[in-house]
C-alpha cells in the first residue's frame, strides 16, 4: 500500500550514466519537517549494468537501450510504498556535482544570482552557473576541487561579484555529489545528512557577552531551548525566545574557551554548537613572542588559539610532503589563561624545516553528538613560506643567508624636499622587453640599475626601470601588494601573464614568491625583496608598501586557528562584505588589531619599509589606525601612512576610518573630491581640465584642493593625498581620451597623437594641466606609474588580472613621448626646490597663499594662485601659478596679476616647458598670453 507522505527524493531529477544518483526516502511530517524512512529499494527494468547499493543508483556508462528507470521503496515495519520514475541521460558527466541549498529557495532575481566559484589551489578560478534544479536546491558541475558559493549583485552600471559568500570547501573528489547548505560550515556528502540539516534547526549560536542563537524556522508552541556545557545541562541560565531569536544570559562565570557549548531544543530543532566570538577578547594576549623566535640554540614557537583543546607542531623536511605525514610532531603547551600554545625545539636540528600547526577542537558531528575535529593551519605570523604558501618555513630573518650585501648598513634616504609618491607594480615596471632588465618582473628587476632602451628610428635613448624613477625625481615608490597573495601560481613563476594586482592576501608577513627568482626557496624571496629595498634606498627612493588588512582571499586558515573570530559575521554566522570580496577582517577585536600592528611592525623592522598605504581603510577601526600611527612613529616619525577612506559595501563596523577621521592623527587619505574636480568621476566624467571648466562648483573644489582641502577634509595639507589616477582607475590618458571620445576602440588610444609638436595636442595639454594641478597643490602628490609617458591600458580600468600587454609599462612610450616625461620631471623639480608649493602648516596657506579667478568670476575657467612674501621660506618673493582650463588661446591674464616685487616676471613653466630655469622674462603687465588648456608658473 502507498502513503502520500512517503516520498522518494534524489540528488538529481534524472540519472546520468556513470555517476551515482543518491536516494533517500522521507516522510513529510509537515511543510517544514521531514523524517528519513528506513526502506528497501528495488528498480525496474533489471539490467546487469544497473546497481543500487548504499542508497545510490548507478547506471554504467556503456548501457544502451534504457531511457527510463522506475524506483520503488518499501518502508520497514509499515509496508508503505512509494515510487518515482527517472529519465536516463546518456552522456557522462565531466567532474563532480556540487549542490547549493537555501531554505528560502531564493537563488536569483532581477539584480542578483548565486553562482559557484570553482578553482584549484594557485590556479585561476572561474564562475559556474547553477543550471540544474533538483529536490533540494540547485547544482553545478566542476572539475576543480575548491568551491565557494557566492552571490553576484548588479545594477545597470556596476556589478559586485562577491556581495556574499559561503566558506571555501575542498572536494576530496571521491564522491559524485557534494552539498553546500547555506549558513553551514560543513561540506556534506550524504543526502540523508542534507535532510537532517534542512529540517528546522538552530542555524547559528554565538557568544559575545551573552549567547544569541538564530533559528531557521519559527518554533512551534511548547518549544523550549536548553544550554549544555561539556554535555552538562545548565539549569541556572536565563533563556528567552522571540520569533526566531533565542537569547541566553546569566551564564556561568567560569566558561573556558575550549568548552563545548551547545544549545538544544526539546523538539524539532537540531542541536547547535555555540561559536565564541567577542567573548574571546577576555583571553587577549599582549606578548611579543607570537610566531617564531630564534635564539642561539633554540627555536621558540607560539600561536594564539584559545578555543583549541590542543595544538601540535608538525615539521617537514620537504615542502610537498603530505600534511598528514610530518617527519616530526611536537605537542604545544596550552596556557588556558591567555589562549596561547607554545613549544621550543632545537635550532641545530630543525632550522629551515617547513612547518604547520595541527589544531583540535571540541565540536558536534553531523548527528549532533560531541566529537573532536582536527584542522591544519599555516602560522599567520610565518615570516617565510614554501611555494604557494602551502607551508611555513623556519627561517631566521637575522641569518646572514637571508641578507643581501650591505643590508645591515642600509640607510633610508633623507626627506629634505617634500614627498612625491609614485605608485607602481613590481612586475609591470620591468616586464616589458624594451626595459632590458635581466630580471623582468622580479624584485631584482626593480633593484637593477643601468637599464636603458634606444629607439633607433628616432635616435632616442632613454633610461628604464629604477633609473627612470630616479631621473623623474620622485621620492617614494609605492608598490602594489608584495605580500603572499593567492591569485598567482608560483610554480609557474616565469609564465606569461601569470600576474595580478595582489589584493587577495593569503599570508600577510612574507614577500610573495611570484617576484622571486626561486619561489621554492624560502630564503630567496626574503633576500631578493631586501635587495630591492636596499637598491631603492641607495638610489634615493623610499618605499611604501600596499597593505590589505580589510579582507583575505580565503578565510580558511584563520578560521582553522580560531573559528569565527577573525572575520566579521552577521546574526547567522555569515561573513559580512564591506570589502566587496566576500569577507572582512574584524579589526576592532583586540587580537585581530594586535595581529595587524604586529604585522606592520614586522615589515618596518625586518624590511625597513618607509610607508604604508591602506586598502579600504574605512573597514579598519579608527582605534587600530591610531595605534598603527603611534607604534610606527615610535620607530620613525617620518614613516608615511595613508589610505583609502572608504569601503566597498555595507559593513557592521561603525568606527571605521572614514573621510575626516584622519584629522590631527598624523596619517593621510586619498582626496577623491579633488581628483573628481580635476578630471571628473570614474565614469569617466569631465572635470576642470577636460570639458567642465566653467562649472562654479568645480572651480571652488579646485581652489579648495589647491589649498590642501584645509577648510573641508583636512586639518593640515599633509593629510591630503592628491591624485588624478591610480591603478584601479582609467589611466589619466585613457580617462581624458574616453571622456571626449567614448567609443574609442582597443588599440587606438595613442593614434590620436599625430602632431609633430605634441604640445599642440589639446589632450596632451589637458593631461599635463591635470598633473600640474597635483604637483603645485598643497598636500602630498601621488602619481600613477606611466602618467609621465601618457600610459594607456587600452581603456581597461580594472586590469587586476589582465595581461602584461595591458598592464606593463611600455618603455617605447617614454621614448616616443619624451617631451611629456621632461615636462613632468620639470614640474617635480619645481616642487622639490620651492617649499612654497609644499607647505605643511595651514597658517602659511591662510596667510601667504591667495587664490582667485579671472574677472573674479568662478565660471571663467581660469584660476590664479599667488604665493607671496617668500611663502614658507621660499627663495622667490612671489610665485604665481595660472591654470587656464578654457579652450581660449592667447588668454591675457595681466590684469589679474599682482605686481612683481622686482618689476619683472620670470616664466619657468609654460605649455611646452617646465622646471626652475627661466624660459623668458617679462615686465609687469606685459606677460605673454596663455595657451588654452595649459598652465604657467612665474616668479619675481
Amino acid at each position: 500500500m502507498t502513503q502520500d507522505n512517503l516520498v522518494i527524493k534524489a540528488s538529481e531529477n534524472c540519472i546520468t550514466i556513470g555517476a551515482a544518483l543518491e536516494l533517500v526516502a522521507i516522510r513529510e511530517l509537515s511543510n517544514t519537517h521531514s523524517e528519513i524512512a528506513s526502506v528497501s529499494w528495488s528498480f525496474a527494468p533489471k539490467h546487469d549494468g544497473i546497481s543500487l547499493e548504499d542508497n545510490k543508483l548507478l547506471v554504467k556508462a556503456d548501457i544502451l537501450g534504457i531511457d527510463e528507470i522506475t524506483l520503488h521503496c518499501t518502508e520497514h515495519g509499515t509496508g508503505f510504498t512509494a515510487k518515482r520514475k527517472f529519465k536516463v541521460f546518456h552522456q557522462c558527466r565531466l567532474g563532480k556535482l556540487v549542490h547549493f541549498i537555501k531554505n528560502d529557495n531564493d537563488y536569483s532575481g532581477d539584480d542578483f544570482a548565486w553562482k559557484l566559484w570553482t578553482y584549484t589551489a594557485n590556479k585561476p578560478g572561474s564562475n559556474i552557473a547553477f543550471l540544474s534544479e533538483n529536490d533540494f536546491g540547485l547544482s553545478a558541475c566542476t572539475l576543480n576541487n575548491q568551491v565557494i558559493a557566492h552571490k553576484m549583485l548588479w545594477d545597470h552600471s556596476w556589478c559586485n561579484e562577491w556581495a556574499e559568500q559561503t566558506q571555501s570547501f575542498t572536494l576530496d573528489m571521491k564522491e559524485d555529489n557534494y552539498y553546500i547548505i547555506y549558513g553551514e560550515p560543513i561540506l556534506y556528502t550524504k543526502l540523508s545528512d542534507v535532510v537532517k540539516r534542512t529540517n528546522p534547526r538552530i542555524e547559528y549560536g554565538v557568544m559575545d557577552e551573552n549567547i544569541s542563537a538564530y533559528l531557521s524556522r519559527e518554533p512551534i508552541a511548547d518549544t523550549h531551548f536548553e544550554l549544555y556545557i561539556n554535555s552538562h545541562k545548565q539549569n541556572n541560565v536565563t533563556v528567552s525566545c522571540e520569533n526566531r531569536h533565542v537569547k541566553i544570559s546569566n551564564l556561568p562565570a567560569d566558561i573556558c574557551p575550549t568548552d563545548l557549548i551547545v544549545i538544544k531544543a526539546n523538539q524539532n530543532f537540531s542541536a547547535c554548537k555555540v561559536q565564541l566570538r567577542n567573548y574571546l577578547d577576555k583571553f587577549y594576549y599582549a606578548g611579543n613572542d607570537l610566531g617564531v623566535i630564534f635564539t642561539n640554540s633554540e627555536i621558540k614557537l607560539c600561536i594564539w588559539s584559545p578555543t583549541a583543546v590542543s595544538v601540535e607542531l608538525l615539521l617537514y623536511r620537504d615542502f610537498d610532503t603530505p600534511d598528514t605525514n610530518p617527519e616530526h610532531i611536537f605537542q604545544l603547551d596550552n596556557n588556558i589563561q591567555n589562549g596561547t600554545h607554545r613549544t621550543t625545539i632545537l635550532r641545530n636540528l630543525f632550522e629551515n624545516f617547513f612547518y604547520l600547526y595541527r589544531l583540535h577542537f571540541n565540536d558536534l558531528d553531523k548527528n549532533g553528538e560531541p566529537c573532536l575535529v582536527t584542522r591544519y593551519a599555516v602560522d599567520p605570523y610565518a615570516n617565510s613560506l614554501a611555494v604557494n604558501g602551502i607551508k611555513a618555513g623556519l627561517l631566521d630573518l637575522d641569518s646572514p643567508c637571508a641578507m643581501p650585501k650591505e643590508w645591515i648598513h642600509d640607510k633610508k634616504p633623507e626627506l629634505n624636499e617634500g614627498i612625491i609618491i609614485y605608485e607602481t607594480h613590481v612586475r609591470d615596471l620591468t616586464i616589458d622587453y624594451f626595459c632590458n632588465s635581466m630580471f623582468p618582473g622580479k624584485f631584482l628587476g626593480l633593484a637593477e640599475t643601468r637599464t636603458s632602451f634606444t629607439d633607433r628610428a628616432n635616435n632616442v635613448t632613454i633610461s628604464t626601470g629604477l633609473d627612470s624613477l630616479v631621473e623623474l625625481g620622485i621620492t617614494h615608490v609605492h608598490l602594489l601588494p608584495v605580500f603572499d597573495f593567492a591569485s598567482v601560481n608560483e610554480t609557474k613563476v616565469n609564465a606569461a601573464n601569470n600576474r595580478n594586482w595582489g589584493y587577495d592576501p593569503r599570508n600577510y608577513n612574507t614577500p610573495t614568491g611570484i617576484y622571486s627568482t626561486n619561489p621554492y626557496d624560502p630564503v630567496a624571496r626574503v633576500k631578493e625583496f631586501r635587495q630591492m629595498i636596499h637598491s631603492l634606498h641607495k638610489n634615493g627612493l623610499r618605499v611604501v608598501i600596499d597593505v590589505v588588512y580589510n579582507h583575505m582571499a580565503d578565510t580558511t586558515n584563520f578560521d582553522n586557528i580560531v573559528p569565527g573570530y577573525y572575520f566579521r559575521s552577521d546574526n547567522y554566522g555569515r561573513f559580512t562584505n564591506g570589502s566587496g570580496c566576500g569577507n572582512e577582517f574584524a579589526t576592532e577585536r583586540p587580537q585581530v588589531s594586535k595581529f595587524i600592528i604586529d604585522s606592520i611592525l614586522h615589515w618596518i623592522n625586518h624590511y625597513k619599509i618607509d610607508g604604508l598605504r591602506f586598502d579600504l581603510m574605512e573597514l579598519i577601526d579608527i582605534d587600530t589606525m591610531k595605534q598603527v600611527v603611534q607604534q610606527t612613529h615610535k620607530i620613525d616619525s617620518s614613516i608615511l601612512i595613508y589610505g583609502e577612506p572608504w569601503r566597498a559595501s555595507d559593513t557592521p563596523l561603525t568606527t571605521g576610518t572614514y573621510r575626516g577621521s584622519q584629522k590631527n592623527e598624523n596619517f593621510s587619505i586619498f582626496n577623491d573630491n579633488f581628483r573628481n574636480a580635476i578630471r571628473g568621476s570614474n565614469d569617466p566624467g569631465r572635470g576642470f581640465v577636460n570639458g567642465n571648466s566653467h562649472n562654479p562648483d568645480i572651480c571652488w573644489s579646485i581652489i579648495e584642493g589647491l589649498k590642501g582641502s584645509i577648510n573641508t577634509l583636512t586639518s593640515n595639507p599633509q593629510e591630503s593625498i592628491n591624485y588624478v589616477d591610480a591603478h584601479d582607475n582609467y589611466t589619466l590618458w585613457d580617462h581624458i581620451l574616453k571622456s571626449s571620445e567614448s567609443h574609442i576602440k582597443h588599440g587606438e588610444y595613442h593614434t590620436y597623437i599625430t602632431e609633430e609638436n605634441m604640445f599642440d595636442n589639446i589632450l596632451i595639454r589637458q593631461n599635463l594641466l591635470a598633473v600640474g594641478l597635483i604637483l603645485t597643490a598643497q598636500g602630498i602628490p601621488f602619481l600613477h606609474s606611466g602618467v609621465e609617458m601618457l600610459r594607456s591600458k587600452q581603456g581597461d580600468h580594472n586590469s587586476y588580472k589582465s595581461s602584461d600587454i595591458i598592464n606593463a609599462i611600455h618603455w617605447q612610450d617614454k621614448a616616443r613621448f619624451k617631451p611629456v616625461f621632461d615636462y613632468v620631471q620639470g614640474l617635480i623639480t619645481l616642487r622639490k626646490k620651492h617649499p612654497a608649493l609644499r607647505s605643511s602648516e595651514r597658517s602659511i596657506i591662510e596667510n601667504q597663499l591667495v587664490i582667485s579667478t579671472a574677472y573674479q568670476d568662478d565660471k571663467s575657467g581660469v584660476i590664479i594662485s599667488h604665493f607671496k612674501d617668500y611663502a614658507n621660506g621660499d627663495s622667490w618673493q612671489d610665485i604665481v601659478v595660472i591654470y587656464n582650463s578654457t579652450n581660449i588661446d592667447n588668454y591675457n591674464v595681466n590684469e589679474f596679476l599682482p605686481k612683481p616685487g622686482s618689476g619683472l616676471w620670470y616664466i619657468v613653466v609654460n605649455h611646452e616647458q617646465a622646471g626652475i630655469e627661466t624660459i623668458t622674462t617679462y615686465k609687469d603687465q606685459e606677460l605673454a598670453p596663455l595657451k588654452s588648456n595649459s598652465m604657467m608658473v612665474i616668479h619675481s
